[in-house]
């Protein structure tokens, strides 16, 4: 599962796009949103397998109309699952493109994307509010990969969210065993995320909840 989920990882890092406006990002870049990770694997025949862990989601506003989304789950081991990604955005919102795979945020909020990169074909699914941020994230083997057959889907479900969510924000916020009802306090440290294609591993502060 592992390798897997590392493939997700190595899709993303490098993004192009056009120029936007801070107006847009502005709700959603800066503090962490924190909170759970489930993950199901489904075979073309057969039971699924689930498991959950820990996640976290950072928009980092890097300026001059760029910004990157560094999306973090712990499941197996630290970061052995997600992703970052550098995009860009304006007045319509932000968005990344790498081997054909596209993300968005629309200036709704509304998360979409998806793409083939041989051999993975990827779906992007959510919406993200200033206190809310929930993500599902698909990931379909178009080839057999070691025991896992061609068709084999990989479906990581975050939902996480941020401490001082408004009212109307935190009546949806996610209430999960290992979600942010039980974060005593945040704490940042330094974790090796996958580059792209392969590339080496970059060093990235990453936000975990310590629960004690």
């Amino acid at each position: 599962m592992r390798r897997s989920m590392a493939l997700l990882a190595l899709v993303f890092l490098a993004a192009c796009g056009t120029s936007i406006g801070s107006e847009t990002l502005g709700p959603y870049a800066g503090d962490p949103y924190i909170g759970a990770v489930q993950v199901r694997i489904v075979p073309p025949d057969g039971s699924p397998i689930r498991d959950t862990g820990t996640a976290s989601a950072q928009i980092v506003d890097e300026g001059e109309g760029r910004a990157r989304l560094i999306l973090v789950g712990n499941i197996k081991e630290n970061a052995d699952a997600g992703f970052a990604i550098d995009g860009v955005y304006d007045a319509s919102g932000w968005r990344a493109e790498a081997d054909g795979v596209q993300l968005r945020i629309g200036a709704d909020g509304a998360i979409s994307g998806g793409g083939a990169a041989p051999p993975q074909r990827f779906r992007f699914e959510g919406a993200v509010t200033r206190g809310v941020f929930e993500l599902e994230t698909e990931l379909e083997l178009l080839e057999r990969n070691g025991n896992l057959p061609a068709g084999t889907k990989f479906v990581f479900s975050y939902r996480l969210q941020r401490a001082a969510a408004g009212e109307q924000d935190a009546a949806s916020a996610p209430r999960t065993s290992a979600g942010r009802e039980d974060c005593k306090r945040i704490v940042w440290r330094t974790r090796h995320i996958a580059g792209f294609g392969g590339g080496p591993m970059q060093m990235i502060q990453v936000p975990e909840c310590v629960r004690r």
